[in-house]
């Protein structure tokens, strides 16, 4: 799990959802908008793909691990407010770090 200062808050969130930039990829949809300091990111999964909580759960931790090994991996990458919106029920943890990384990469940096 992120830290909560790695986390947007509402208005954030509000900010990066309405404004940012959209990346598409064959399991998320990506909205970033830039920040004057830090990253910040947000994982939303809706409940009509996914419905039970405990495994909502389960993939918003297994998101929120892969962008920990992406922002060690990183330490350039800064600046943007992230929101993560999942299309459809992903894949295992490798796959989804392969996929965020490189629409990050190739898009943001």
């Amino acid at each position: 799990m992120l830290p909560k200062n790695k986390r947007l808050a509402t208005q954030q969130f509000d900010t990066a959802f309405s404004a940012g930039q959209v990346i598409r990829t064959p399991h998320f949809l990506i909205r970033h908008h830039t920040s004057p300091l830090k990253n910040q990111w947000a994982v939303v999964i809706p409940k009509k793909h996914i419905r039970t909580a405990a495994a909502r759960n389960t993939l918003r931790r297994q998101i929120y691990s892969a962008i920990e090994m992406l922002l060690k991996e990183n330490k350039s990458f800064t600046g943007h407010y992230i929101v993560i919106l999942t299309k459809k029920e992903t894949l295992c943890i490798a796959e989804i770090y392969n996929e965020i990384h490189s629409a990050v990469t190739r898009r943001m940096l």
